[in-house]
């Protein structure tokens, strides 16, 4: 579509304005002000001569000498080279997050938990077999959780039996008894 449309402003535009300026030139009107008329007129011999055959004979006559031609493919390889190292260094990321809409809630919602929660980490859940819900229960449930907070401060992380081997209060042999029909899912907040 681009270029159809630069093929259409060439053919048109430009045309028009060149056609405009030829007439100007063949009326031997004033370039910067074609109000005022030249009656005599004469190019000048500077801009009769033609430089861009002067200047390439002179490029051309340059060219025959191999230091130039060697210079020249020395440029080249050097041209290509950071070209190369260029293309190298761009960085391609996706984010996918950049493709929800900025004004909408759950974008807006993701920049503000990033903002305030940077090290969020990855969420967590507790899985447990049936509680009794009195005090002592409680306080087991809350020593494991200092324990777990305990963990994301020190930034070092136990990982399945170990933590359980290392927590007094639940054993890793009570974990392993535990019926997984009856589990109940305990969310965590540790963060």
């Amino acid at each position: 579509m681009a270029i159809a449309s630069i093929f259409v402003l060439q053919s048109s535009w430009f045309v028009a304005w060149m056609t405009f300026d030829q007439r100007r030139i063949d009326d031997q009107r004033d370039g910067f002000i074609p109000c005022i008329k030249h009656r005599s007129w004469q190019p000048s011999v500077f801009s009769q001569k033609d430089w861009g055959r002067f200047f390439m004979g002179k490029v051309a006559h340059l060219l025959r000498y191999r230091i130039v031609q060697a210079g020249v493919l020395f440029v080249t390889a050097a041209c290509l080279g950071v070209g190369v190292w260029g293309t190298l260094q761009i960085r391609v990321e996706f984010d996918p997050i950049l493709l929800l809409p900025a004004d909408s809630y759950l974008r807006q919602w993701i920049t503000i938990n990033n903002d305030h929660f940077p090290r969020n980490g990855w969420k967590a859940t507790v899985f447990s077999g049936p509680l009794d819900y009195d005090v002592a229960e409680f306080e087991k449930m809350d020593h494991m959780i200092a324990r777990l907070d305990k963990t994301v401060e020190e930034e070092w992380f136990l990982t399945g039996m170990a933590f359980f081997a290392a927590a007094p209060a639940i054993s890793a042999s009570s974990c392993a008894r535990t019926s997984f029909a009856k589990l109940e899912s305990i969310p965590l907040s540790c963060c």
